[in-house]
């Protein structure tokens, strides 16, 4: 195409460059007439168009060189329109195929990017499936595993349960061959060819529970222990061989323990089958019950009990210091050594403890015997007390004999019977009847002393009191006594002593006439702490010594 290009631009350069007339031609002038006709690239001025052709009219060898150029250009023109089409056609075809195949190159790839993402949902539901396939077999190897491991628990369970089996069992055989023994071996042979077997049985005590002990025939010890069981225990004497259990001889004995809620019930009753002396049973002679009957039984009891006995026709007694004890005693005997609080009531029977901190008494035919009480509260009629230190005592007495070596402060009503006191050292409130009342000492801490009484001896010592004020009020027939009393106070020289005789509205009942007696003395410094007694006491007998 080059070649061509160039052959064509030579033949123009030709054609302007020829030898032109003596008459100049100007070629920029625009002719009037153009002699190209439609379709031609390029444009040649009229003017020179004219003057080529009159040229050539008259050269008609130049007319046929410019035809040719014409001519020339114009195959060079259309040549070139051929190349040029030609080589755009064949730019736009192998662009066209270029797109084409770019097209298909996309279509293809769009494809290839459906597959693979068709390959990958497939691929993710493989992985899903696989996914759910494995977690499926998961469970089953967990299941599997568990109930694996269940079975081997079940079977470490089960070994256990036969471990703890044999060992009960073994236990068992070991208390059997210990209660076999017990029944065919002889623990001790005494006097008299007897066997000497020792009993026991307990049952568990919770902490607040309450301890029945109900005896009726044999000799009760109560044992204050740490552990939280009530223990039964004695020794037993007979012959011929005995093949029972602890409980079952117990039981043939007439003594019991059970349970029921909080109470714990021990139950020593005996034989009571009517006309029946002894147990009819192998084993056991005649005199079983009345040789075995009067031994000891020991019982254990928790120290956070309350233990309450019932003891009748029968003796109990409680070694150690308990808190909470209450006792009901009928035609028996209780010794106890220390206790906190203790409610007893007695009939007919014998008591005696030694150190109470409280103590809630109901005494009636009773002695009762005691080292030291701190407070005391009794109720007595026809008994007999005797208590060597007593702090604070609360009675409501009839007819009995009290005896206190010292005490602290005695109140209450006494009817009949009678009251001495070696030491009193705070004060003596007391009201009743035909209650005799001796004090042999008063302490010098002053204490303060009031009588209401009548028909009865009283006898208080005054004269060693360095200062005091006594008042009494008693009837005309103790004019004598008084004054007696009077002239030996006088005769002291230290106090002052006042005797009057008045007409009586509170204590005479004679059929005469009825006049009261009253009678004053005062010693040393009363406006500060001094011993103070009043007394009103008609019918008495009253000596201040």
């Amino acid at each position: 195409m080059k070649n061509i290009f160039t052959s064509s631009l030579t033949l123009l350069l030709l054609a302007f460059c020829l030898p032109a007339t003596a008459q100049q031609v100007d070629i920029n002038k625009k002719p009037k007439d153009s002699l190209l006709k439609p379709g031609y690239d390029y444009y040649v001025p009229d003017s020179l168009h004219n003057e080529r052709a009159e040229r050539a009219f008259k050269a008609p060898r130049a007319y046929k060189r410019y035809d040719s150029v014409r001519y020339s250009a114009k195959a060079y023109d259309s040549m070139h329109k051929k190349v040029y089409d030609t080589a755009r056609t064949k730019r736009y075809t192998a662009k066209s195929e270029n797109l084409f195949k770019e097209k298909n190159l996309l279509f293809t790839k769009h494809d290839s990017l459906q597959k693979m993402q068709r390959m990958r949902l497939v691929r993710s539901d493989s992985l899903r499936q696989l996914n759910s396939l494995k977690s499926r077999q998961d469970t089953l190897n967990g299941r599997l595993f568990n109930r694996q491991k269940s079975d081997s628990l079940r079977k470490q369970v089960y070994l256990e349960q036969i471990k703890t089996d044999s060992q009960r069992i073994k236990k068992y055989l070991q208390d059997r061959k210990i209660q076999l023994q017990k029944l065919y071996a002889d623990t001790a042979t005494v006097k008299n060819g007897f066997r000497s077997r020792n009993l026991s049985m307990e049952i568990t005590c919770r902490p607040g529970d309450t301890v029945f002990i109900n005896n009726e025939y044999k000799k009760v010890v109560i044992n204050v222990r740490p552990s939280q069981k009530v223990r039964l225990s004695t020794s037993i004497l007979y012959k011929d061989s005995i093949n029972e259990f602890g409980h079952e001889v117990f039981r043939n004995m007439g003594i019991e323990i059970s349970r029921t809620g909080n109470a714990v019930t021990a139950s020593i009753k005996g034989i009571k089958q009517p006309g029946l002396k002894s147990i009819n049973k192998p084993g056991y002679d005649d005199k079983f019950m009345e040789r075995n009957g009067r031994r000891t039984l020991e019982i254990d009891v928790p120290g956070n009990a309350i233990v309450v006995l019932n003891c009748k026709y029968a003796e109990a007694k409680v070694e150690n210091f308990i808190t909470n004890f209450r006792a009901r005693i009928n035609n028996g005997n209780l010794h106890m050594e220390n206790a906190g609080n203790i409610h007893i009531v007695s009939n007919y029977s014998t008591i005696k403890v030694d150190n109470i901190r409280n103590a809630n008494l109901n005494l009636s035919s009773t002695t009762f015997t005691a080292s030291n009480i701190v407070s005391m509260t009794v109720v007595s009629g026809t008994s007999k007390v005797k208590i060597d230190n007593c702090q604070s005592m609360n009675m409501a007495s009839t007819g009995d004999d009290y005896q206190v070596e010292k005490a602290g402060s005695i109140t209450g009503n006494k009817e009949f019977g009678k009251l001495e006191i070696e030491t009193l050292s705070d004060q003596l409130l007391l009201t009743g009847s035909g209650a005799d009342v001796r004090i042999k000492e008063l302490s010098p801490e002053a204490p303060f002393i009031r009588i209401d009484n009548k028909y009865a001896d009283l006898k208080l010592p005054v004269y060693n009191q360095a200062n005091y004020a006594l008042y009494y009020e008693g009837s005309y027939n103790d004019v004598n006594k008084i004054s007696a009393a009077t002239q030996k106070l006088n005769s002291l020289g230290s106090i002052t002593a006042r005797l009057s005789v008045a007409k009586d509205t509170l204590a005479g009942i004679d059929s005469g006439a009825k006049v009261k007696t009253r009678f004053e003395a005062v010693a040393g410094n009363t406006s500060g702490r001094h011993t103070r007694i009043d007394i009103v006491c008609p019918y008495c007998n009253v000596v201040f010594n």
